[in-house]
């Protein structure tokens, strides 16, 4: 699974599941090979890094943003179809759903729609997204009670992999580690939590939530088909 906490000028991807170590070498070396800015970042042994661009609003910032989301698109599909075959599991990106988000700022929003663009190679692709495939509840333990999300599961084009929409509430205010709350939190601050040992800023909290999410959202759904 590959969780994506996307934002006006960086996205933070976490590779998680079995096989992420490997999953997160192939795609950061397909990143670098196809050119694409990304960083490693250090987060308590998980699997981390981020990838920057213009923001939208500057000129010609769509375009140069959709290519660079058809670049990680297409890296992170042929890792997929690598994993699938090398450890047959299930693989999946995960990402906020945005569809009916409407207090979401206007860049966000079309950052979001530029990516499934790049996922389905096809500009009505929120139309697409919002017939999705089936949905799924599932349950985390956060703290001292569960907490339910909704999620939506579709397939990614060409290929046996899934794209799962999960809730994006509180993705950036709870410890990805050990479920705490950690209340409002400050972007490009970082977090440290002495009592679990982790340690990232809000994008990295958010892309670990939401790729935690999503596996508990897909998995919940194919035990469903079964």
């Amino acid at each position: 699974m590959v969780g994506v906490d996307l934002g006006l000028t960086r996205s933070v991807f976490s590779v998680v599941g079995d096989g992420a170590s490997d999953l997160f070498s192939i795609v950061v070396g397909g990143l670098e090979a196809r050119g694409v800015p990304v960083r490693l970042i250090r987060a308590n042994g998980y699997f981390v890094f981020d990838v920057t661009y213009p923001s939208v609003d500057y000129y010609r910032g769509s375009e140069v943003v959709f290519n660079l989301f058809e670049r990680v698109v297409s890296v992170i599909r042929n890792a997929f179809e690598m994993a699938s075959r090398w450890y047959g599991v299930v693989t999946a990106l995960s990402l906020e759903n945005l569809l009916s988000d409407k207090g979401l700022a206007r860049g966000i929003a079309k950052t979001w729609r530029l990516l499934l663009m790049a996922l389905y190679n096809n500009k009505g692709a929120v139309e697409e997204v919002a017939s999705y495939l089936g949905d799924a509840r599932a349950s985390i333990w956060c703290y001292d009670q569960w907490l339910t999300y909704n999620g939506h599961v579709l397939n990614l084009p060409g290929s046996n992999s899934y794209v799962v929409l999960v809730s994006p509430e509180y993705s950036s205010s709870l410890c990805p580690s050990c479920t705490r709350y950690l209340g409002p939190v400050r972007r490009g601050v970082e977090v440290v939590r002495p009592r679990c040992g982790f340690r990232g800023d809000a994008d990295v909290v958010g892309s670990l939530n939401i790729a935690a999410r999503g596996c508990c959202v897909l998995r919940r759904y194919l035990g469903g088909k079964s």
